[in-house]
């Protein structure tokens, strides 16, 4: 830990690749992510490498979108980005966590309008696919342990892709809006969700009204 944050204030690179090693390390993950942010804008090219690094532990990767998040410049925006579609759904979920406290720390800085576009319906895609799946699966499948399992994993899914959707949204929309409206849509009391759905209704994009509408409401045409 002292080693980390001597190197933090020392900003010799030749430490870098051992001070990133450390972000698997729960004890000292603080330090290190001080560490490192204290690096600045210099290593974000470097942290963009290792974020997209297979060769990396999982564990260390879905770390660095944190550390971007605390050096709040457009080349760290950039780099999450770039890596918003991430197949690793650990990594990904990390991305737009990350995103997500960028624009709340630098709501000026350039989001991408497209890209963002473009990954809510990618993420939404996601969630008819997998709803549509989980449907099936209910109707005429077995029972049994691993059925629930299996259906518990599915929905958990979901759950998250409604959380990335709605990450996704405070990047393009008021950020502050968006994340009232996701706390009535999990709560879904009655008031509190009605209001929530006709914020959205008359705040999205036409192209996006028509796809996450029903899958925040439950719509009954939701699996066509």
């Amino acid at each position: 830990k002292a080693a980390c944050q001597a190197a933090g204030r020392l900003k010799n690179r030749d430490y870098l690749d051992s001070i990133v090693k450390h972000l698997a390390n729960s004890r000292i993950r603080a330090s290190v992510v001080e560490a490192l942010v204290s690096y600045g804008e210099e290593i974000t090219d470097c942290l963009g490498e290792c974020l997209r690094d297979e060769q990396l532990e999982v564990t260390t990767r879905r770390r660095i979108p944190r550390v971007l998040a605390g050096i709040p410049t457009q080349r760290s925006v950039n780099i999450l980005r770039d890596s918003m579609g991430q197949p690793n759904l650990v990594i990904r979920n990390a991305v737009i966590r990350g995103l997500s406290r960028l624009r709340e720390a630098k709501p000026d800085l350039d989001y991408g309008r497209a890209d963002v576009r473009r990954q809510i319906r990618e993420e939404a895609q996601s969630y008819f696919e997998l709803y549509a799946a989980l449907t099936r699966f209910r109707v005429g499948r077995p029972g049994g342990k691993a059925t629930e399992l299996l259906v518990r994993s599915v929905e958990e899914r979901l759950d998250q892709t409604i959380d990335r959707l709605f990450r996704l949204l405070g990047l393009r929309y008021p950020q502050k809006e968006i994340n009232a409206a996701f706390r009535a849509v999990n709560r879904r009391e009655s008031e509190e969700f009605a209001a929530a759905l006709e914020f959205l209704d008359e705040i999205l994009d036409n192209d996006l009204k028509v796809v996450l509408l029903p899958l925040m409401d439950g719509s009954p045409h939701l699996l066509d």
